[in-house]
């Protein structure tokens, strides 16, 4: 089996290593903003647990994250 692309099957990676999170967004909004594709939210969350208590949770605006 081939190995899983770490920011999803768009296979776009971020133009830059870290993304400020706009208001109401989730780790979903922020993979399909930044990646074009929400299938690299586990990724996305793996490298932010520091700054993010749950996947799923709605994030404050502002927020940087580190995008893999």
């Amino acid at each position: 089996m081939p190995p899983t692309c770490p920011w999803g099957s768009a296979g776009r990676r971020p133009a830059a290593p870290f993304t400020d999170v706009g208001h109401g967004e989730s780790l979903a909004d922020v993979a399909m903003r930044v990646y074009g594709s929400s299938e690299a939210t586990d990724s996305l969350w793996l490298a932010n647990r520091d700054r993010v208590d749950r996947p799923d949770a709605t994030l404050p605006a502002g927020t940087v994250l580190r995008t893999p």
